[in-house]
């Protein structure tokens, strides 16, 4: 509709009027005074008629008159149309600067602004729509990039998006609570000490949740035995699976090695009878953990999926003056030894971490099928070193902060710092051979707050068991 306004308004050539158009020297009256822009298209469009009939008479007397047809309307179109096509190449080639400036996008004065009912008063320009062009933008004035970039920075900026925070929240659900933060620390005899802590991650405190994991641990004789469980996030009661699970295999192990002796072999390797009754041992301590949380979920009505926890079962006695040390892993995790002779020191990792096909898959507990592949027994693995120092059994919330386990799970040990782990403070974090078992606290309160170190994507429950040496207090 705006297109043919346009072409209506421009004067026609008639038998009246033998020019029928604006005269060249009659165009100031058509420009703002103190200004060089053309007030309107529809003028620009007038002037560039007024220079094509300017051209020599000869050439004019050749033109044809344009022709009415009956209504008188069609033929208006029709001879506006031969007048806008005409003018445009023209102007755009031989008209003054002023004129191409206007056909290209004037500076449109105040006066003409508040006719057309446009806001003078300094409000951000409207947006331009699809296929006009801006009635700011001047292409002849050397200022026009400082105006844009002026109109750019006046304009309102988005703030910046506020940086998300870990919100601490007791957990929505009461029933079967448990420690959101819990350790222990017992000195088992003149030459070993035992700490261990769990604390609840940022991800279950942000989302209202409880702490899944799990540990326990008893020392006779010379027998020690440690357990970490890591309850599947997934599984409503898995806190309970967990706890199941290391308390049950525990009691075990503790009735079967009570009066067990090794027997003693003419070489330094484990003979055969005792390596299969502590395969042994080890077998039942699961099975029966396993038929515990099969009976805590008849007992509760609820499949055993709901319980799905892993298990980390650990033995440490003396042997021939040396450490010897068994492991049976169902699920991820790690046991780690760190051994020290002289200035050399080092780590071993025992065991092998069950891990999916998907990143967060593992196996546990209840796993029928899993477990049919790779029963109980063909689990256990162990070793027989000198010098060790420490011994640690953890879940994966710590285990994968060290990942690839075998070149740096020694900085858990003795790493000065530990390298990206800070403290809250932002602080270097430290391993808890420097300071952590040197000063353990009253029941091991230094090892809780050395969980609670900061690493970017590490947001898990952390549970660590540590057996060492006295004397590196």
């Amino acid at each position: 509709m705006e297109s043919e306004d346009k072409k209506e308004s421009l004067p026609l050539p008639s038998k009246d009027n033998q020019d029928g158009i604006v005269r060249r020297e009659n165009i100031s009256d058509h420009v703002e005074a103190g200004s060089d822009l053309v007030e309107s298209q529809e003028e620009a469009e007038r002037i560039c008629q007024s220079k094509k009939e300017l051209e020599p008479e000869a050439e004019e007397e050749n033109q044809p008159e344009p022709t009415e047809p009956a209504d008188g309307r069609q033929g208006d179109a029709e001879a506006a149309e031969e007048v806008e096509s005409a003018a445009t190449p023209v102007c755009s080639q031989s008209l003054p600067i002023f004129i191409v400036r206007r056909l290209i996008g004037p500076k449109i004065s105040k006066e003409h602004q508040k006719e057309k009912g446009q806001d003078v008063t300094g409000a951000p320009p409207a947006a331009v729509p699809d296929g006009e062009k801006s009635a700011e933008m001047d292409v002849t004035s050397a200022a026009a990039p400082d105006r844009e970039k002026t109109e750019a920075e006046d304009s309102p900026q988005p703030s910046p998006k506020p940086k998300a925070e870990w919100k601490i929240l007791d957990p929505d659900d009461p029933g079967d609570p448990v420690d959101l933060e819990v350790s222990h620390f017992e000195k088992r005899d003149e030459h070993w000490n035992i700490l261990a802590a769990s604390v609840r991650g940022k991800s279950h405190a942000h989302n209202a949740k409880w702490r899944d994991d799990a540990y326990a641990f008893d020392y006779f004789g010379d027998w020690t035995v440690m357990a970490v469980a890591d309850g599947a996030g997934s599984a409503s009661l898995s806190r309970v699976g967990a706890r199941i699970a290391c308390e049950t295999a525990v009691t075990t192990m503790k009735v079967l090695l009570t009066d067990y002796k090794l027997l003693e072999g003419d070489t330094e390797q484990l003979c055969n009878s005792s390596s299969k009754q502590i395969e042994a041992f080890f077998n039942q301590a699961a099975c029966r953990a396993r038929d515990s949380l099969q009976a805590e979920a008849v007992k509760r009505n609820i499949h055993p999926k709901e319980l799905y926890t892993t298990l980390l079962l650990t033995v440490h006695t003396m042997w021939k003056g040396k450490s010897l040390i068994f492991a049976l892993q169902v699920g991820d995790g790690s046991v780690a030894i760190f051994s020290k002779s002289q200035k050399i020191e080092a780590c071993t990792i025992l065991g092998t971490a069950d891990h999916g096909e998907m990143a967060g898959q593992t196996v546990f507990m209840t796993s029928h099928d899993e477990l049919l592949k790779r029963p109980f027994y063909q689990r256990l693995v162990y070793t027989l070193k000198p010098d060790v120092r420490c011994v640690a059994a953890m879940c994966d919330g710590v285990a994968d902060d060290f990942f690839p386990e075998k070149k740096r799970m020694i900085e858990l040990f003795n790493g000065d710092p530990i390298s990206e782990l800070k403290t809250r403070a932002g602080e270097p974090v430290k391993g808890v051979m420097h300071e952590v078992v040197k000063n353990p606290g009253k029941a091991g309160v230094s090892l809780i707050e050395w969980l609670k170190y900061e690493l970017k994507g590490s947001a898990d429950d952390r549970t660590l068991v540590l057996m060492y040496r006295s004397e590196e207090r």
